[in-house]
């Protein structure tokens, strides 16, 4: 790559140097050059001041000049009548011609005369050894040009391990963002899931505050009531027995409903206790064994299905009691106009496990039954069958300890679905 020829470089080499461009108008000279021609004006023709003596060219142009450029040229100066002798150098940088030289002078007075010394001549006179100046210089300058190369691509290579640096950190930055969002999403679902447990939770007080409040105060209101009529002077009289009969009913009762909420509590406090793998298909054969006497007596047909899955890790009493009750119940509210069928199914739904029991039953009225009315402690939706409304209350509460959750369909005459969604 060519660099620029410096005027410096030029004035130490060749004083008497000028240049000229293609319309071969003066550009600027040498200081010695300067005392030869005064008053030179940039843009002046060099043939203003000058005359060529050699190379005989025809024609005095810029062509012919290139065409002769390895010649030596000897120019007259018209006020002085002294001869420059050098060689014409193009420089495609600085689009200029350089003529490189020095005066040809014969005699001592002739430097007098012209006000010139020693010193205002060049080093040499041999343009061969200016061009090898010339390019040793340029040499020094592609040296210089490796260097300062060498150094930009150090630069660069900084500036990208700066960037790789950057883009590492930038992605770090997104990794973490979605991880935060991630984070956020799961304590916003668990928050969820704990206010919804707490809202179960409060219903549970509130079914067990009512229980405490009526029914177990109910029976001890009856047995007191019953102590305040016992003839305590006549022991062994009829009234006496009849009135024990009473009490002893309602101590009954009274132990029943203690018998009840001892085994709820006991879902909440045993949750962590005695997970297995349950066999899901085997745990169905099971529950109809044992219900075998009334499957035999309605005349029931009853199905199992297994799609997709096998086992669940989980508490294997509650799974068999959650399918007792629910076949239980199918078995219990059956339709008398038709032969029962009832369809078990397991299947993976979404990393769940789903547990439907589908029945031809008798049905339930869900537009003017709530959901409360249906799963509630001690309610019951229809009452010719026998029963104490606690079978669903434990159905849901044992599922909703496994962090499960129970829907049903229903139609009136046409039969219930109920599904039970555990995670897996």
């Amino acid at each position: 790559m060519q660099q620029p020829i410096p005027k410096e470089f030029l004035l130490q080499v060749f004083p008497f140097y000028f240049a000229f461009d293609e319309r071969l108008s003066f550009v600027h000279g040498g200081h010695s050059f300067s005392k030869l021609v005064e008053n030179v004006s940039i843009g002046t023709s060099i043939f203003d001041f000058l005359e060529l003596q050699r190379p005989q060219i025809p024609a005095i142009s810029i062509h012919n000049i290139i065409e002769n450029q390895r010649s030596i040229f000897v120019f007259r100066l018209l006020s002085s009548k002294i001869d420059l002798k050098g060689q014409i150098v193009y420089s495609e940088v600085d689009n200029l011609f350089f003529f490189l030289g020095s005066p040809a002078v014969k005699e001592a007075n002739e430097l007098i005369k012209n006000r010139l010394t020693l010193n205002d001549f060049a080093l040499h006179d041999n343009t061969m050894e200016f061009l090898f100046i010339l390019q040793a210089y340029q040499n020094q300058l592609n040296m210089r040009l490796a260097d300062k190369n060498k150094e930009l691509e150090y630069k660069q290579h900084e500036i990208e391990a700066q960037n790789e640096e950057l883009k590492q950190q930038r992605e770090e930055i997104l990794s973490i963002n979605e991880r935060l969002e991630e984070l956020v999403v799961k304590r916003t679902e668990e928050l969820h899931k704990t206010i919804d447990n707490l809202y179960v939770q409060n219903q549970n007080l509130e079914q067990f505050s009512y229980i405490v409040s009526h029914n177990i105060r109910s029976p001890i209101a009856r047995i007191m009531g019953l102590l305040q009529l016992f003839d305590y002077q006549n022991i062994n009289n009829s009234f006496n027995i009849q009135v024990l009969q009473y009490i002893d009913e309602c101590a009954n009762n009274l132990n029943n409903i203690i018998a009840d909420l001892s085994e709820i509590i006991s879902i909440r406090k045993n949750l962590e206790k005695n997970k297995e793998y349950v066999a899901l298909q085997a745990n169905a054969e099971s529950i109809l064994e044992s219900l075998k006497s009334e499957i035999i007596q309605t005349n029931a047909k009853i199905t199992i299905e297994s799609k997709g899955i096998d086992t669940i890790f989980s508490i294997k009493a509650y799974l068999q009691s959650i399918l007792y009750n629910l076949v239980s119940n199918a078995l219990k509210y059956k339709s008398s106009l038709r032969t029962p069928q009832i369809t078990i199914v397991f299947q993976q739904v979404k990393g769940n496990l789903e547990i439907i029991v589908r029945d031809n039953g008798i049905g339930i009225d869900l537009e003017n039954i709530s959901e409360y009315q249906i799963f509630g402690l001690y309610k019951r939706v229809h009452n010719h069958v026998e029963g104490k409304g606690l079978g669903l209350y434990l159905v849901k509460t044992q599922v909703e300890a496994l962090n499960g959750k129970i829907e049903l369909t229903s139609t009136l005459g046409e039969g219930t679905t109920f599904t039970v969604t555990l995670p897996i």
